[in-house]
């Protein structure tokens, strides 16, 4: 139960959802009656007319997503799509209205069905993705940037042939294979320097583990931590908790679904350990737990290589 000093002080700052809209009604007349009159005497170049009526349409339509997000009587004003123009684009606010776009006025007027995971919830982008490609009357260059945050989604949720799919979506409708290219080079994890690679759940740290760190310290071996399917505020606290040597050799996985090396390991549970020998080579797919005396003898062995 909330102390009665914060009570009083939600009391005193509450004001009704209506006035509010009164208040941003008035403000928005306001608005538009001192840019007609400045427009009307010449008082303000093009460019400020343009670039001040397209913060009046923002002003508006942001104020709208936010009332129909919460408001489930609220009517879909399916005119909010004349609010795209492409001249916008190189406003950074425009950008980031894209990004409640979906979020909101998609998810909601197209019903784009949420999945639920123990640890959240979040909106299928593939759909979204599909929904806003079919959109018509949307401007070529805002479309692009609407299916980009899509993408953006389908990398953190869904799986590498998921993004392939997708990706290979993106670059038929928008022939912008330069951000195709990037992404997937991106999405690729490069292991190839460490002698030994081990995916470990992060809220574990078996005593065999600290035991072969400790045989092992002072001897050409790398041991690499890989956080998988993690958040990101576990895997900090656990290096912190688990006395890590150093946070280089303990790294975040950011796209633990989409991650063409994690389906070609067949890595679909943890933990997992990795043997790689001292020329990069991965010569374990499936190493010995570190409990396992086998383990011991396999390193030994490669490291008398």
């Amino acid at each position: 139960m909330a102390p009665a000093s914060l009570k009083e002080k939600y009391k005193n700052d509450y004001l009704p959802s209506d006035s509010l809209n009164k208040l941003f009604s008035i403000y928005i007349q306001n608005y538009q009656g001192g840019l007609e009159s400045l427009s009307n005497n010449e008082n303000l170049s093009s460019n400020f007319v343009h670039f001040y009526s397209y913060i009046l349409q923002l002003k508006r339509w942001q104020a709208y997503l936010n009332r129909f997000f919460f408001n489930t009587k609220l009517t879909t004003d399916t005119t909010i799509n004349n609010f795209f123009n492409d001249s916008f684009y190189p406003y950074p606010s425009y950008r980031n209205f894209a990004n409640l776009y979906v979020t909101t006025y998609v998810s909601k007027h197209f019903n784009i069905p949420f999945i639920r995971e123990s640890n959240g919830s979040y909106m299928d982008s593939r759909i979204s993705f599909d929904t806003i490609a079919s959109q018509e009357d949307i401007p070529t260059q805002t479309k692009v940037l609407l299916l980009r945050n899509c993408l953006s989604w389908i990398i953190n949720n869904f799986s590498a042939n998921d993004l392939k799919i997708y990706l290979d979506k993106y670059e038929a409708i928008t022939g912008d294979t330069h951000t195709v290219q990037r992404l997937k080079q991106k999405h690729k994890l490069d292991f190839s320097t460490s002698n030994e690679l081990m995916l470990q759940d992060g809220n574990e740290h078996p005593l065999s583990f600290q035991d072969l760190l400790e045989k092992h310290k002072n001897k050409a071996i790398v041991f690499v931590y890989l956080a998988f399917n993690d958040e990101e505020k576990a895997w900090k606290n656990a290096v912190k908790k688990f006395e890590v040597d150093c946070l280089s050799e303990s790294y975040f996985i950011t796209n633990s679904k989409t991650s063409q090396l994690i389906v070609d390991l067949e890595v679909k549970s943890i933990p997992r350990y990795l043997l790689y020998n001292k020329l990069g080579k991965l010569v374990h797919k499936k190493a010995p737990d570190a409990k396992e005396e086998e383990i011991r003898t396999l390193l030994n062995q490669y490291l008398a290589e």
